[in-house]
């Protein structure tokens, strides 16, 4: 996976960013779909404090708002995730 990061090349259109394909495996992809948090456990982009204008994003920041999962089988998959990928 390294390689395959280190090795992407930068867009600069429409802002610099870059694109990963099949970075996870499909079976652990497989798993975070099913582990997806539901709307109402996001929170809005705007209330993240990291920008505004977007009110119609909604996001889960593995830092700050695992708590907001209900599911404790979810929230302890986003955990190791976090701790493992991050």
């Amino acid at each position: 996976m390294n390689q395959q990061i280190a090795s992407m090349q930068i867009a600069q259109t429409p802002y610099p960013h870059f694109t990963v394909e099949n970075l996870f495996p499909e079976d652990y992809y497989r798993l975070m779909m099913a582990m997806k948090p539901r709307n109402d456990e996001l929170i809005c982009l705007d209330e993240t404090g990291r920008t505004t204008g977007y009110p119609e994003r909604f996001v889960m920041h593995l830092d700050d708002h695992l708590d907001n999962l209900k599911d404790p089988v979810k929230r302890s998959f986003w955990t190791r995730h976090r701790e493992w990928f991050c």
